[in-house]
C-alpha cells in the first residue's frame, strides 16, 4: 500500500511544473531567466494525447503515470529571445479534453489558449514526446508565462495570463501596452 503512495508522489513530482499544486507567479526577470525563448505568434491548431510517463520501476519493471496533454500550435511571427528560423512550434501543456471526447483532465495552472489567439510565450524545451518529430516547448510558470496580446494593431495591450500576475511590477501602467512590454523584454535581454 505505501508504495502506492510513493509512486503516486513521484508521478505528480515528475510531471510538468504546476501539475500538483499551485504555481508561484513569476516576476518579468524571473520568466526571462528560465525562458529558452520568447515567442510571439498566433494558436493556429490544438490536438489532445493521452501519455505515460515512466515515474519509477518495480521488480526492474517501469511503472507508468498516463494523463492527458494538449499540444498547440503556434505560428511565430516574431521571437524576443533565440531567435529561430522556425515559423512554428509546438507546446504542450498538462490537461485538456480526452481525445474521445469523453473525459477532461483539470489543471488550474495551465496556460489556457484558444485557436486564433495571439500570444507572447515564454517558453523551455520540454520532454521529447512520439507525437511530434519536432522539439517540443512547455511553458514557463505555465498561466504565467503566457500573456494575451489584444487590441487593435498599433495600440496591442498585453493581458497576463493569470489573475494574480506579478508584470505589474514591472510596468506603470495598466493596461499594459505591447510595445512597451517588447521593448522592456529587450531591454532586459540586453543587459544580460
Amino acid at each position: 500500500m505505501n508504495s502506492i503512495y510513493i509512486t503516486l508522489a513521484a508521478a505528480l513530482f515528475l510531471l510538468p511544473t504546476g501539475s500538483g499544486a499551485a504555481m508561484k507567479a513569476l516576476s518579468l526577470d524571473e520568466l526571462l531567466q528560465r525562458a529558452d525563448r520568447i515567442t510571439i505568434g498566433r494558436v493556429i491548431d490544438k490536438i489532445s494525447a493521452i501519455e505515460s510517463i515512466k515515474v519509477n520501476e518495480k521488480d526492474g519493471e517501469p511503472i507508468y503515470y498516463t494523463t492527458v496533454f494538449t499540444y498547440f500550435t503556434i505560428a511565430v511571427s516574431e521571437e524576443l529571445k533565440a531567435a529561430s528560423a522556425e515559423h512554428e512550434v509546438v507546446v504542450r501543456v498538462l490537461g485538456g479534453l480526452h481525445p474521445d471526447g469523453r473525459l477532461y483532465t483539470s489543471n488550474s495552472e495551465a496556460a489556457r489558449m484558444e485557436i486564433g489567439e495571439d500570444v507572447v510565450l515564454f517558453l523551455r524545451v520540454g520532454r521529447e514526446t512520439d507525437l511530434f518529430k519536432a522539439v517540443v516547448y512547455e511553458v514557463v510558470g505555465e498561466k504565467h508565462g503566457k500573456l494575451r496580446i489584444a487590441g487593435e494593431k498599433g495600440s496591442e495591450i498585453v493581458q497576463p495570463g493569470s489573475e494574480s500576475s506579478r508584470l505589474s511590477e514591472d510596468f506603470s501602467a495598466s493596461p499594459i501596452l505591447y510595445a512597451t512590454f517588447r521593448q522592456k523584454v529587450q531591454e532586459k535581454i540586453g543587459n544580460r
